[in-house]
């Protein structure tokens, strides 16, 4: 396991290998499901700070992202594909979620961060859309991590 999140609803936990699989798992250690990522190399896992997206990045040029489903009585029904996070050239080595899971930040082995509207309804077809984006100093071939400050602000 090189990541792991934890669902702020208490509902479950993800981990991905460094191969290709995302899992997720009840808080008493039972696989709920197993999704192949196909990012090749998996780097990254997060959970929305709302509990109810799971993302994954790694080798890919994409973060992709997956809807967690429970039903009312709050028993596993199962984990679907979201949406992804395209555009950058190379593989994405972190993301993060702000606070109220509206927006993803990315940054990239390209050597270039985003930052994408995630608000969307993606099950009438709508994309997550970039708002901003730009390059950042440093190695880029060295694995970088991004982050979104509390109040949503800075990157």
């Amino acid at each position: 396991i090189i990541g792991l999140g934890i669902a702020s609803n208490g509902k479950f936990i993800a981990t991905c290998s460094d191969k290709t699989d995302l899992i997720i798992w009840s808080l008493r250690g039972d696989v709920l499901a197993r999704v192949d990522t196909y990012h090749n190399l998996t780097y990254c896992v997060r959970v929305s700070p709302c509990g109810r997206f799971v993302a994954t990045s790694g080798f890919t040029s994409d973060v992709k992202v997956w809807e967690v489903k429970f039903t009312k009585s709050g028993e596993f029904e199962k984990i679907g594909k979201a949406f992804e996070l395209p555009g950058h050239r190379s593989g994405v080595y972190s993301f993060a979620f702000s606070p109220d899971s509206s927006r993803m930040a990315t940054i990239s082995k390209d050597g270039t961060w985003k930052v994408y509207a995630t608000n969307v309804d993606y099950s009438k077809g709508q994309d997550a859309s970039i708002l901003k984006s730009g390059s950042f100093d440093g190695d880029s071939s060295q694995k970088s991590i991004i982050a979104i400050s509390h109040d949503g602000q800075l990157v």
